[in-house]
Parts: structure tokens; C-alpha cells; sequence
């Protein structure tokens, strides 16, 4: 119940309806004074914010540890006790990506290293392969030096060698991709494509560049103009593709409401498919939380003598596993051999449609600045 002062005028202020209680019983509008005090505002919203991290708090709590009951829940029309699956779907998830976004950097997912690094480092790493190895000789050949300790030196020269002969093999093979490579020599050949076009056009008909290579050219000369080293381009892609995993996320729910309609339809007449959404809504605000947590965890384990807290994974990870089998299990019913060949097929097709998702948005990240 509301504790602000209560108009003596009976007629709602939003829709003109005349109002038989303290709520407008036509729109839901409280019939109180218009005009509140500063005092009166801020106990409003502190009012709100109590509710609603109650209805949270009961919400995250039935959420966690009793898989598909508020579904089960929402369907039978017991939802005042609980927020709505569409905004705890949007506060959990809003949480997340900010919290997420400041702890994962694009740097923990993606290393992208750039040509000149690559020759840079092998260069160096031969330099000090090869220093150990001459090294390595000096000390065998120094007088009093035992047999046994000879031998050993021998193994590690070996291994070296090896080491050596594997980098340099390397280098060779991607020196000469990058000679081979047709589309970089031409874009090392023009700075614009108006020049590289202008070049095309004065070829033979049958010499000009095809309709696909003619765009994948204009399209590296234009990333040569914007970045000036391909490891600043590869983070830029990156980071466009990190910030569309929210996007990813929220195409993905409605396809595994299908999923789940298409595994279970024979029940099509008991759920609708807005109740396959509710479930799907409640599962991922589930895995933000518990993905939230697997990240802590791997966080913690970086720090010194925090390694066993690395270990933790391993019991989220069942529980995670766990959690979808039984929301599976007790929304939807039947045996638990049948609701486990179902939960694997839900999980390989789910799997396959986030492929499918991150493939398109990846390809939208590389020619979408």
C-alpha cells in the first residue's frame, strides 16, 4: 500500500474514469496528489527500489536453485510475487555485459598479432636459440667437463636445433604465402582504389579483377588508410564483435524458444510458444549469472596461491548441466530417459544456431566498421 496523501477527487487523472478505490480500477493509476515535495519523491523512489530489488531478490533466488519453477510459475498466473521474465531478462543481462565488458578485455579473448611483430619475434627467437646453442658448445668443449655432463649438453643442443630448424621453417613458409599472396601485392601496388580501379579499366576485359576480388581489394586498401597496423585493425574487429554478443544473445533467445516448441510438440496444445520463451528468458538470465561467477573464479585463480580456486569451475559447470536438464525435467514432464535425449538435442541444436549467429555477426564485423 502506497503512503502518499490520497486525492478527495474521485476521477482519475490518466484516463478521466471515475475511481472506486485508492487504484483507477480501469487503467491501475493511484489516485494521489499530483504535485509531491521533494521529501515525497525521494521516498518514492526509494519505495520503488525496495520493491523491485525484493521481487529480485525472491525471483534470483527461486531462479537459481529450483530449475523451471517460475516458469512453471508464470504459466499457471502466479506473478506478482516475481518480476516479469522479460524484465529480469533486461536487468540481469544489463548487469552483466557492464560487469563483463570491464573485466574481460578484447586482449583476453583475441590475440591478434601483426606481420612485422611476427618476423620481429621469430628474428629474436633465432638470435637466442642460436646464442644458447653456441653456448651450450663452449661448455662441452671446456676442460674437466664430465662425460654424463657432456651427454645432457649434447640432448639440449639437439633440441634446440630442432627448435631452430621448426621456426625457420615457419618463417620461410609465410614469407613466401605473403609474396604468393595476389590481393597484397596489389594493395601494396595502389594507395586509393579510384587508382587501382583507373588501373583495371585500362586492362583487357578479360585481365580485370572479378566482381569479388575487385571488393576484397577496395576493401584492404581501405583498411590500410584507417589503421596503420593490422594488429590495431584485428582489436578494432574484436572489439565490434565483443559488443555484439548482446545482440547475439537476444536474436538467440526466440530461436530457442523454436527449439524447445519443435522438441516438444506433441504438447504444442499445453504450451504456447510464449511459454517456451518464459523458460528460454529465465535459462539464459541463469547462465549470465552462472558464466558471471565462472569468470570470478578464473580471475581469482590468476592471483598468488589462489590456484585452487580455479577448481570451482568443475561444480558450476555440473550444476550448469544439472540446471537444464531438470528445468526441462519439471516444466515440460516425462520420463528421464526421454527428457534427456531431448535436453542433448536442445543443446546440440542450440549449439549449432550460436555457430551459425556468431559466424554471421563475425563476417558483419570484418566488413562493418
Amino acid at each position: 500500500m502506497s503512503h502518499f496523501k490520497e486525492r478527495t477527487e474521485k476521477n482519475c487523472l490518466n484516463c478521466n474514469t471515475e475511481v472506486l478505490g485508492r487504484y483507477c480500477q480501469h487503467c491501475g493509476q493511484e489516485n494521489i496528489e499530483p504535485h509531491e515535495s521533494f521529501w515525497h519523491l525521494v521516498t518514492h523512489f526509494a519505495y520503488d527500489l525496495v520493491h523491485f530489488d525484493g521481487k529480485f531478490f525472491s525471483t534470483a533466488k527461486a531462479l537459481l536453485l529450483k530449475p523451471g519453477f517460475l516458469a512453471q510459475e508464470h504459466m499457471k498466473g502466479r506473478r506478482m510475487s516475481y518480476l516479469h521474465p522479460i524484465r529480469m531478462y533486461v536487468f540481469v543481462s544489463a548487469v552483466f555485459f557492464i560487469l563483463f565488458f570491464s573485466i574481460v578485455k578484447t586482449d583476453d579473448i583475441v590475440n591478434v598479432n601483426d606481420s612485422s611483430d611476427q618476423v620481429t619475434s621469430a628474428k629474436e627467437k633465432l638470435d637466442k636459440l642460436d646464442a644458447e646453442i653456441k653456448g651450450l658448445q663452449i661448455g662441452m668443449n671446456a676442460p674437466g667437463v664430465p662425460q654424463k655432463a657432456k651427454n645432457k649438453m649434447q640432448k639440449a643442443i639437439n633440441r634446440k636445433q630442432n627448435q631452430l630448424a621448426d621456426i625457420e621453417k615457419d618463417t620461410t613458409s609465410w614469407n613466401q604465402e605473403r609474396a604468393e599472396d595476389v590481393i597484397y601485392d596489389e594493395v601494396k601496388a595502389y594507395k586509393t582504389f579510384e587508382s587501382y580501379d583507373s588501373a583495371q579499366k585500362k586492362l583487357p576485359s578479360a585481365e580485370r579483377a572479378g566482381f569479388i576480388r575487385r571488393k576484397m581489394v577496395a576493401r584492404e586498401i581501405e583498411v590500410n588508410h584507417k589503421f596503420k597496423t593490422g594488429n590495431e585493425y584485428g582489436a578494432h574487429i574484436a572489439e565490434i564483435f565483443m559488443h555484439s554478443i548482446p545482440k547475439i544473445v537476444f536474436i538467440s533467445v526466440p530461436l530457442f524458444a523454436l527449439m524447445l516448441q519443435l522438441l516438444y510438440l506433441r504438447k504444442r496444445k499445453a504450451f504456447y510458444y510464449s511459454d517456451h520463451v518464459v523458460y528460454t528468458l529465465h535459462l539464459v538470465c541463469f547462465l549470465f549469472i552462472s558464466l558471471f561467477l565462472l569468470i570470478c573464479v578464473n580471475k581469482l585463480a590468476d592471483l598468488p596461491y589462489m590456484n585452487w580456486i580455479g577448481y570451482l569451475w568443475i561444480p558450476i559447470f555440473i550444476y550448469q548441466l544439472y540446471y537444464g536438464y531438470m528445468g526441462m525435467k519439471v516444466l515440460y514432464g516425462g520420463g528421464w530417459g526421454k527428457t534427456l535425449v531431448k535436453y542433448m538435442l536442445f543443446a546440440f541444436m542450440s549449439f549449432i544456431v550460436v555457430v551459425l549467429v556468431f559466424a554471421i555477426f563475425g563476417i558483419l564485423s570484418v566488413f562493418v566498421f
